[in-house]
């Protein structure tokens, strides 16, 4: 780890990676209902914890008028946008979900900043960033709370794919004038992560569940492709596109501790699975070192995972001693962990897995 945990939070739930005064920072909101913003440079706060929400769920960054913005929902129902230079709300909250929110996603329609968010209303929404209007009419469709929101686009035209309790995938067009079509059924069991990539030029939802099973949807239409792909004994929490010597992959992490990389197109899996986090896998996050795909993950047991496939497998286990809720990448170099102590900063070296050190 780069320096001692970032302290602040009761528990942080989410993180988010953002650019202030030209430098990186991190995003990041808990269980303690705030929203805070780190410089990565010097490991320090920038400037006073932002209140407002009862539980954070969910935070991303995204731009007004070229103002760099921080958007985040919460279990009290809202949406809120704050200037991140100064932490001051960017105007009155969104209301509109009845419950919390559980997703949300920030995307742009026609040269338009929007918001997705989805919650326990079973009801998808979309906001324009810019002044917090709807756009349109809440999404209904799902049965039961939304778990997962990804934006793609299908000939581009940009739409959303959720996944549910109902144990259905929906994709839902952002332009009001078009219909949905229909849910896209496999799943026996609430569908927790959704996330969109390609296979050769086709747009694909990549879909993973509580049945233990990881499906590939096509975007257009959501015809299944291939057979669901099984080997997890438990609920799959998270899924991530990325590539690997050119080809499409998809990282999962399971209830049962495994990390598996597969193909994306045909399922093949890349390497043995490797069994990270005993009590289960948090989240997956891919990005790439040295031309090289690298897998990090994070456990309910305080530890973090890093993977690179294309090494033969060269995997390292770093214990941090706290649970993992969310992980990003913050640069090639490095990882940002959200954690119940707080925000953990790693640096992924050349010759090891990870260095300690600024």
């Amino acid at each position: 780890p780069v320096g001692e945990p970032l302290r602040g939070h009761d528990w942080v739930r989410a993180v988010a990676l953002a650019e202030l005064d030209g430098h990186l920072a991190v995003v990041s909101g808990g269980e303690d209902g705030t929203v805070r913003a780190w410089r990565v440079a010097d490991q320090a706060a920038a400037g006073e914890p932002w209140h407002g929400h009862d539980w954070v769920r969910a935070v991303a960054a995204g731009e007004v008028a070229d103002d760099p913005t921080v958007v985040s929902a919460g279990e009290d129902g809202t949406v809120r946008v704050w200037r991140l230079e100064s932490g001051a709300p960017v105007g009155e909250p969104w209301r509109g979900h009845d419950g919390w929110i559980r997703a949300m996603v920030v995307g742009e329609l026609e040269g338009r900043p929007i918001v997705v968010s989805g919650g326990v209303d079973s009801t998808v929404r979309v906001w324009g960033l810019d002044d917090g209007s709807p756009l349109g009419e809440p999404r209904r469709g799902h049965d039961g709370v939304v778990w997962s929101v990804a934006m793609g686009d299908i000939d581009g035209h940009p739409v959303v794919a959720s996944g549910g309790e109902d144990g259905t995938v929906r994709v839902w067009p952002l332009v009001v004038s078009v219909p949905p079509g229909e849910p896209w059924r496999g799943h026996e069991g609430t569908v927790r992560a959704v996330a969109v990539g390609k296979i050769e030029g086709c747009p694909v939802v990549v879909s993973g569940g509580s049945d233990g099973t990881v499906r590939v949807w096509e975007l257009a239409g959501g015809a299944p492709l291939a057979d669901p792909w099984r080997g997890q004994s438990d609920d799959v929490w998270s899924v991530a596109v990325g590539e690997l010597e050119g080809r499409p992959v998809v990282v999962s992490g399971d209830d049962d501790g495994m990390v598996r990389v597969r193909q994306l197109d045909g399922g093949a899996p890349v390497g043995e699975p490797w069994c990270a986090h005993e009590g289960g896998v948090s989240a997956v996050a891919v990005g790439v070192l040295e031309g090289r795909l690298v897998v990090v993950s994070g456990g309910w047991n305080g530890t973090i995972g890093v993977w690179q496939p294309a090494d033969g497998g060269r995997q390292e286990l770093i214990d941090l001693g706290s649970a993992v809720r969310a992980v990003a990448f913050a640069s090639p170099r490095h990882v940002v962990a959200g954690t119940a102590m707080g925000i953990v900063v790693l640096r992924l070296g050349s010759t090891s897995a990870s260095e300690a050190g600024p």
